[in-house]
């Protein structure tokens, strides 16, 4: 029983044959020869596409180009954004050891033998402390300086205020 090709149906296994022989040979022509083929192809097999087709592909392409471009836009902003936020963290860390160092030492400061401290480093007294001025034992120190008595408080309607009054006005 012979095969008979009927249209549509495909090609034929002789058909295969012959366009492996052509193909073998054109591969194996110069350059300009190739480009002539091609050229001759295209004059049998011209372009087949109606205004809407051709539309329609060029409708297509730039949606799809937009569709990269926000697609790269929203990469680009993330990629900044991403950025910002290690910036931010690392500056969020360093806020936050300086806190904690800042913390240590309010509350070294304000434990009472360090403000008692601080305090008689900077000459304060206790009302009714006597002051005491260590005089240098080495030889050729400064003359020690004189003691003054502290008086006696005016106890009565002005309290320390009037200590004050004579300490600032005189008298």
């Amino acid at each position: 029983m012979a095969r008979t090709a009927r249209r549509g149906a495909g090609p034929t296994p002789r058909a295969h044959a012959d366009f492996g022989r052509r193909l073998a040979l054109w591969a194996h022509r110069p350059w300009h020869a190739a480009r002539t083929a091609l050229a001759d192809w295209r004059v049998r097999h011209p372009a087949r596409g109606s205004l809407g087709t051709r539309t329609l592909r060029w409708g297509t392409a730039a949606i799809c180009l937009a569709l990269l471009a926000a697609t790269l836009g929203e990469a680009w902003v993330n990629l900044r954004l991403h950025s910002e936020i290690q910036a931010a963290s690392a500056q969020n860390a360093w806020l936050r050891r300086d806190t904690q160092a800042t913390r240590r030492q309010v509350d070294q400061a304000s434990a009472p033998g360090t403000i008692e401290d601080e305090a008689r480093a900077r000459g304060y007294i206790r009302p009714g402390d006597q002051p005491v001025v260590v005089a240098a034992t080495q030889p050729g120190a400064a003359p020690p300086a004189r003691m003054v008595p502290p008086r006696a408080s005016g106890g009565g309607v002005g309290g320390h205020w009037s200590d004050w009054w004579h300490f600032i006005f005189g008298g």
